[in-house]
Protein backbone atom coordinates (compact mmCIF):
# COMPACT_ATOMS: atom_id res chain seq x y z
CA UNK A 1 0.00 0.00 0.00
CA UNK A 2 1.33 3.66 -0.52
CA UNK A 3 1.76 5.56 2.56
CA UNK A 4 -0.24 8.89 2.18
CA UNK A 5 2.25 12.22 1.87
CA UNK A 6 1.98 13.53 5.70
CA UNK A 7 2.74 17.08 4.01
CA UNK A 8 0.03 16.59 1.93
CA UNK A 9 -2.85 17.92 3.41
CA UNK A 10 -5.13 18.38 0.74
CA UNK A 11 -6.61 14.76 0.41
CA UNK A 12 -8.24 12.78 3.44
CA UNK A 13 -7.19 9.29 2.57
CA UNK A 14 -9.42 6.79 4.96
CA UNK A 15 -8.08 3.18 4.74
CA UNK A 16 -10.15 0.45 5.38
CA UNK A 17 -10.04 -3.40 4.67
CA UNK A 18 -12.62 -6.53 5.11
CA UNK A 19 -11.10 -10.26 5.74
CA UNK A 20 -13.13 -12.88 7.18
CA UNK A 21 -16.04 -10.97 7.42
CA UNK A 22 -14.47 -8.47 9.55
CA UNK A 23 -13.95 -4.70 8.93
CA UNK A 24 -10.66 -3.18 10.03
CA UNK A 25 -10.52 -0.65 11.66
CA UNK A 26 -13.82 -1.32 13.59
CA UNK A 27 -17.57 -0.61 11.79
CA UNK A 28 -17.99 1.75 14.66
CA UNK A 29 -15.00 4.58 13.95
CA UNK A 30 -16.60 7.88 12.43
CA UNK A 31 -14.43 10.27 10.28
CA UNK A 32 -14.64 13.80 10.89
CA UNK A 33 -13.53 15.68 7.55
CA UNK A 34 -14.56 19.69 6.30
CA UNK A 35 -16.91 20.23 4.09
CA UNK A 36 -15.04 20.69 0.56
CA UNK A 37 -12.43 18.05 1.53
CA UNK A 38 -11.31 15.77 -1.21
CA UNK A 39 -11.76 12.18 0.38
CA UNK A 40 -9.89 9.37 -1.06
CA UNK A 41 -11.41 5.94 0.56
CA UNK A 42 -9.00 2.59 0.09
CA UNK A 43 -10.65 -0.29 0.44
CA UNK A 44 -9.61 -3.79 0.69
CA UNK A 45 -11.83 -6.71 0.53
CA UNK A 46 -11.08 -10.98 0.69
CA UNK A 47 -14.61 -11.20 -1.09
CA UNK A 48 -16.44 -9.57 -4.18
CA UNK A 49 -18.28 -7.64 -3.11
CA UNK A 50 -19.67 -3.87 -4.00
CA UNK A 51 -18.67 -0.23 -1.53
CA UNK A 52 -21.43 2.49 -1.49
CA UNK A 53 -21.06 5.78 0.04
CA UNK A 54 -24.62 6.98 0.91
CA UNK A 55 -25.51 10.65 0.44
CA UNK A 56 -23.33 10.57 -2.17
CA UNK A 57 -24.58 7.76 -3.99
CA UNK A 58 -21.23 6.27 -5.18
CA UNK A 59 -21.01 3.22 -5.76
CA UNK A 60 -18.00 0.66 -6.82
CA UNK A 61 -17.36 -3.12 -7.02
CA UNK A 62 -14.81 -4.59 -5.20
CA UNK A 63 -13.07 -8.17 -6.46
CA UNK A 64 -12.27 -10.77 -3.79
CA UNK A 65 -8.54 -10.17 -2.62
CA UNK A 66 -8.55 -6.74 -4.67
CA UNK A 67 -8.74 -3.16 -3.78
CA UNK A 68 -11.26 -0.86 -5.16
CA UNK A 69 -10.75 3.33 -4.28
CA UNK A 70 -12.93 6.21 -4.44
CA UNK A 71 -12.90 9.62 -4.69
CA UNK A 72 -14.94 12.79 -4.21
CA UNK A 73 -14.99 16.05 -2.84
CA UNK A 74 -16.94 15.97 0.22
CA UNK A 75 -19.29 18.82 -0.90
CA UNK A 76 -22.79 17.67 1.56
CA UNK A 77 -22.48 18.08 5.18
CA UNK A 78 -23.99 15.34 7.58
CA UNK A 79 -23.73 11.89 8.42
CA UNK A 80 -23.16 9.34 5.74
CA UNK A 81 -22.43 5.83 5.64
CA UNK A 82 -19.94 4.01 3.90
CA UNK A 83 -21.31 -0.14 3.29
CA UNK A 84 -20.97 -3.22 1.27
CA UNK A 85 -23.97 -4.59 0.24
CA UNK A 86 -22.87 -8.45 1.00
CA UNK A 87 -21.62 -8.48 3.89
CA UNK A 88 -24.19 -8.44 7.12
CA UNK A 89 -23.72 -5.96 8.80
CA UNK A 90 -21.98 -4.31 6.28
CA UNK A 91 -20.72 -1.23 7.80
CA UNK A 92 -17.35 0.06 6.94
CA UNK A 93 -17.54 3.74 8.93
CA UNK A 94 -19.11 6.39 9.09
CA UNK A 95 -18.19 9.82 7.35
CA UNK A 96 -18.87 12.67 9.42
CA UNK A 97 -18.74 16.11 7.02
CA UNK A 98 -18.97 19.17 8.65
Amino acid sequence: LDLPDPTDTSKVVIEVAVANGRVNPSPDRRVDIEQGKPVRIVLTSDVADEVHVHGYELEAEVGAGETVTLEFVADQTGQFEVELHELDPGLLFTLRVQ
